[in-house]
């Protein structure tokens, strides 16, 4: 259906092969009395900057963030609102995963119904052009999983106290993009709906078909068939000649793999 409707599906998070992918839990631990009067500090200064001084924004006074020693009890429930917010925001989104690899094989395993299915080559450059998505493709960035980490005191400054709206889309964007390094091998961009669902991509951003190694015929001529009317190139995917990889054969009019398979 998306190639005949030209659509891409963009998954709830909660559907994604990887639970912690888009489901990272805020860490809510508080930080030194010495940190966060540190940080608030950084924050005020920051925002001063960016508004140049043109208009008033509630901010906190470093001095009045403790009380006997202990983060205030406004100020802890300020952060955790905002960190309660952040998770169920995400659990809204929809995502969808694309690939800079079309030649891994486990991708074509998991992916492609065991090399069975094809791999879709989309125009980044033109995809959702008409659409406001077109500005949200992030790549993925791949970390050591104990490493991952984002602190709802850090965030709360860092975004100058939920005031800093850039800050807080970059923050976001950080959050939805970063997975663990096991998952590195996908290559992973991703684009980012405000709710799950199918979107059109536009007539003309698919550019290629890639046929798994185990593609039936029929497969192959009802694909053909339904992108008639556009100038699609088409490639077969064989082993390589040694080793234990795929690669890429062109297919022109009178490939024989439009009446032959690899395997």
């Amino acid at each position: 259906m998306s190639l005949v409707n030209r659509s891409v599906w963009f998954s709830n998070p909660s559907f994604l092969n990887d639970p912690f992918d888009c489901q990272i839990k805020i860490d809510n631990t508080v930080p030194s009395k010495e940190k966060f009067e540190v940080d608030i500090g950084k924050a005020i200064e920051k925002i001063a900057s960016k508004t140049y001084g043109t208009c008033s924004i509630d901010m906190p006074d470093p001095a009045v963030c403790y009380k006997n020693g202990n983060l205030s009890d406004e100020i802890i429930k300020e952060v955790n609102s905002y960190k309660d917010y952040i998770e169920s925001d995400l659990k809204k989104i929809g995502v969808l995963s694309l690939s800079a690899d079309p030649e891994n094989t486990t991708m074509w395993s998991h992916y492609a119904h065991n090399h069975t299915g094809i791999c879709i080559g989309y125009k980044t450059k033109d995809i959702f052009k008409k659409n406001k998505l077109s500005q949200i493709l992030h790549k993925v960035e791949y970390q050591p999983k104990e490493t991952i980490n984002f602190n709802a005191f850090d965030i709360y400054t860092q975004t100058c106290c939920n005031n800093d709206k850039e800050e807080i889309q970059k923050i976001r964007s950080e959050i939805f993009s970063t997975k663990s390094d096991d998952w590195e091998y996908e290559k992973e961009w991703r684009m980012i709906s405000g709710s799950p669902g199918n979107v059109h991509c536009g007539d003309n951003v698919i550019y290629s078909i890639q046929f798994g190694l185990k593609c039936s015929i029929d497969m192959k001529i009802t694909v053909r068939n339904i992108l008639a009317d556009t100038s699609m190139v088409y490639f077969q995917m064989v082993r390589t000649p040694s080793g234990l990889g795929l690669e890429p054969v062109n297919m022109g009019k009178e490939s024989e793999f439009w009446s032959s398979c690899p395997e």
